[in-house]
């Protein structure tokens, strides 16, 4: 732009000395030249002002298209930010919580009851104990009672795994991801073995365990199927 400035003002300038000198045929002299300054000077000046305006005009969109950009790529900088920080804030969540269910799953499969003598391990040790329960309800014994004794009996299996697995639901429930609190609450449903989810639907309804508090919490008991249990061990 200023190049195309200096070469339209010197083509003016040259000009106006080309048609005074030799199309008007004035000599040239002090007096001649005196009067081209003061005709080139009266009427540049206002060209030189108006080019400087424009100038200053262009300046200054330039300025406010250089300033947008720059808020456009602070604004992406910081969204790109805060997605890379929820990125990481999920990976470091679902690492924990899948150590979590493993850690859990685990200690379902070590652990272990006597039945007449007999040690028995594992999903074998759940089902045996939701069976007596059942079994012994279906005699008419008050199901607290029955779960006391089983408690008794057990040496507290059935509260130490419930509560292993309360620790999953409470986990989400305080660190799920904003938006993600639903698909992790059913992720951890389903990976929850089924004899561990008789006895939670057990204890929500014959215990006033503080362990049941993180299933109600998740929703657990409106999960698909849960009610129907529940209410089969009414």
């Amino acid at each position: 732009m200023k190049r195309n400035v200096a070469v339209i003002v010197t083509t003016l300038l040259g000009s106006l000395y080309f048609a005074y000198f030799y199309l008007a045929k004035e000599e040239i002299s002090a007096s001649s030249l005196g009067t081209l300054g003061d005709f080139i000077g009266g009427n540049i000046n206002p060209v030189l002002t108006f080019v400087t305006t424009i100038l200053l005009i262009e300046t200054l969109s330039l300025q406010r298209k250089a300033t947008s950009i720059a808020e456009e790529e602070s604004s992406d900088a910081k969204r790109t930010i805060k997605e890379q920080g929820e990125l990481i804030k999920t990976q470091i969540f679902e690492s924990s919580f899948f150590n979590l269910i493993n850690l859990c799953l685990e200690e379902y499969k070590n652990s272990t009851i006597e039945n007449k003598k007999h040690p028995i391990q594992g999903s074998k040790a759940f089902n045996t104990i939701e069976r007596k329960f059942s079994e012994r309800k279906k005699k008419g014994e008050n199901p607290s009672d029955i779960l006391d004794r089983l408690e008794h009996e057990h040496g507290d299996v059935i509260f130490n795994a419930i509560k292993t697995f309360s620790t999953i639901f409470g986990f989400v429930n305080e660190n799920a991801p904003n938006g993600t609190h639903e698909r992790y609450i059913s992720l951890a449903t389903k990976l929850t073995p089924t004899p561990i989810i008789y006895l939670i639907c057990i204890a929500k309804l014959h215990t006033d365990w503080p362990i049941i508090k993180p299933f109600d919490q998740a929703n657990f008991f409106e999960k698909k199927g849960i009610p129907k249990l529940i209410a089969g061990y009414s």
